[in-house]
């Protein structure tokens, strides 16, 4: 059963925002999320009452398991379904608390999580989401827990968003690259030189030359 509140929220603001400003958006995914979560794992377990977390990265049928800390080395199962509670109830929610591990769909029933309250949190979009599960100690506060997973949900999705941005731009260049030609032909009588510069987007736009005769060249 949840608590009473002992956690000033000035304090957990700032815990909150060190850990998110630390964020490498730079790095991968699956990278950001893991790093992440061994961080929040140990600045946060105090104030939160966490006992352990689990982190599944979804793959092509359904979500492996890819890090534990805490309390679960060993125990989290390795795949989960994702149209099969708690998953689906992560996923169609974003932040799930579970305050009772006896119902059935509960992290400790699915054997994600040993008996206990639990929470889930699920970031990111299809085809790169995660999902991060909670187990809670005695004493845990539903109000600081689940201000606390939507915030923490808010900003690794934007990191996460910004990463996949970033890794379009990549592709969109490298596309573009490979429309233009290599070398530029000859022409008889003038130099040819030509420079490209990757846009953001690829709108299926290239360029090519086109000579017509000994006296035209078409661009």
């Amino acid at each position: 059963m949840d608590g009473t509140s002992h956690l000033e929220a000035k304090l957990l603001y700032r815990r909150l925002d060190s850990l998110l400003g630390g964020l490498d958006p730079a790095r991968a995914g699956r990278t950001v999320v893991g790093s992440f979560l061994e961080d929040a794992f140990r600045t946060l377990r105090e104030d939160l009452r966490l006992r352990g977390a689990a982190l599944y990265a979804e793959g092509r049928e359904g979500f492996d398991l890819v890090k534990v800390v805490g309390e679960l080395r060993g125990t989290a199962r390795e795949s989960l379904d994702p149209s099969a509670a708690p998953a689906s109830l992560a996923l169609q929610h974003g932040v799930y608390i579970f305050p009772d591990s006896a119902p059935d769909g509960t992290p400790a029933r699915a054997g994600i999580l040993p008996r206990g309250p639990a929470a889930a949190l699920a970031v990111g979009s299809r085809p790169d989401r995660h999902l991060v599960f909670f187990l809670m100690a005695e004493s845990w506060v539903r109000e600081e827990l689940d201000f606390a997973l939507n915030t923490v949900r808010a900003a690794l999705g934007s990191r996460l968003m910004e990463e996949r941005v970033r890794g379009s731009f990549r592709e969109a260049a490298e596309i573009q690259q490979s429309l233009l030609l290599d070398e530029l032909p000859g022409f008889p009588g003038y130099e040819l030189a030509a420079r490209s510069v990757p846009a953001e987007e690829v709108g299926g736009d290239f360029f090519d030359f086109f000579p017509f005769d000994g006296e035209m060249l078409g661009l």
